[in-house]
């Protein structure tokens, strides 16, 4: 199992392959694409165990993108710059329909609306819904918090 963390304070990434056991940082120098601000939430694919995907959302107050990483976490690279900014990123967090595995489906939460993809993250759409879980996505998703 592979654990991340998130150490704002600090603006790294690190990450556990022991079940949290011990964490090495991981070298990914995000002030090249931020200007050195921080990270907003980190989710791993639901099926990290076979295609190695993490998803990072980053950025300054000036607003955040979404990254992804096809090698568990040792490279990320830009996918979509969002509209999302300063504290709108407090509640943000990527969630995977059941059937990423076959569709990749995605999306990003915000109190604003959300983003979605349906091509395993590599584009991404802003959809504007104040309700995301009222959606037609209700009880389709799930979170992919921290590990796999």
């Amino acid at each position: 199992m592979v654990w991340f963390l998130l150490w704002a304070g600090a603006g790294q990434i690190y990450r556990s392959t022991n079940e949290g056991l011990t964490f090495e940082p991981l070298d990914f120098n995000i002030s090249v694409y931020t200007g050195g601000q921080g990270y907003s939430c980190i989710s791993v694919s639901p099926n990290f165990e076979n295609d190695n995907v993490v998803f990072l959302l980053a950025g300054s107050t000036g607003g955040y993108t979404i990254f992804k990483s096809i090698n568990s976490g040792n490279d990320f690279y830009p996918v979509h710059e969002t509209t999302i900014s300063g504290s709108d990123r407090e509640s943000t967090e990527f969630y995977f329909l059941d059937d990423y595995v076959d569709e990749g489906t995605v999306f990003l939460t915000s109190h604003f609306g959300y983003y979605q993809s349906n091509d395993f993250g590599e584009t991404w759409i802003e959809k504007e819904s104040p309700d995301f879980f009222g959606d037609s996505h209700a009880g389709q998703y799930h979170s992919g918090l921290i590990g796999a």
